[in-house]
């Protein structure tokens, strides 16, 4: 299972089961927990809204776990 989160300054995913999200010093924002997935198809399934848009491409949201699942195997 893979810790999903969103960047407050860029709005780009990332995956980081370690991560605990503090407040930005320069804006007072801070990344938003989006959710504990396996896979990005089930991330795809949280993200889209009733027409199926997720705001992020397909490519992208597999990209971030397939970069997760590489780190954990090295």
């Amino acid at each position: 299972m893979y810790s999903v989160y969103e960047n407050h300054e860029n709005g780009g995913l990332f995956i980081d089961n370690n991560y605990e999200p503090k407040t930005c010093s320069q804006c007072g924002d801070i990344d938003r927990f989006i959710g504990n997935f396996d896979n990005y198809k089930q991330l795809i399934e949280h993200l889209a809204d009733e027409d199926g848009w997720t705001g992020y491409n397909e490519e992208y949201l597999e990209g971030i776990f397939e970069d997760a699942e590489n780190e954990t195997t090295i």
